[in-house]
């Protein structure tokens, strides 16, 4: 992992790319003692790192492969709604509600990422006719997000804020 950031900070996505497949063997022997050792970091983890690169290249096809893996061994909120807006991009709205789904009914310690499911799964209601559930899904996305704000973190508090003028501007405020 620290390699692929270390490339990923000196933008070099190739570089990037021949890290994980050298690490290709060491992945595969981690997932094998993943839960017995309690591997840190984990396999899911590292896949997914690769995934985000892989986005941000626009390599969506590589995204979607190394965030569907990562999802299979731990489906994360954040790697669930990376792979609900690939398919949104791609015009995949049930498979992209189906990631939302799954997103939801993770645990997630981070309300702005909370919020970030629910607007993307509000748009798509949107976008596919459900005006009613739209908006309630944005309700629910801005009690939430109400709820977070008095954190005490200031990089969370900002990231919910950032969501939330969002939440309100779908709203028109």
């Amino acid at each position: 992992l620290q390699g692929l950031a270390l490339e990923a900070q000196a933008d070099d996505p190739d570089g990037a790319r021949r890290t994980f497949r050298a690490a290709a063997p060491v992945l595969q022997v981690a997932e094998q003692r993943e839960h017995a050792a309690g591997v840190q970091p984990s396999p899911s983890r590292v896949r997914a790192f690769m995934g985000e690169l892989e986005i941000r290249e626009g390599r969506l096809a590589d995204a979607r492969a190394h965030l569907a893996a990562a999802a299979q061994r731990d489906p994360s909120p954040d790697v669930l709604l990376s792979l609900a807006r690939i398919d949104w991009h791609e015009k995949k709205a049930d498979a992209a509600l189906a990631s939302l789904k799954a997103a939801r009914g993770v645990p997630s310690r981070h309300p702005a990422l909370d919020g970030e499911v629910l607007l993307l799964t509000a748009e798509i209601q949107k976008a596919q006719g459900q005006v009613d559930a739209a908006r309630n899904t944005l309700s629910e996305a801005l009690r939430g997000l109400t709820k977070a704000r008095a954190t005490r973190d200031p990089e969370e508090r900002a990231r919910i804020e950032l969501v939330l003028s969002r939440v309100l501007d779908r709203f028109g405020a």
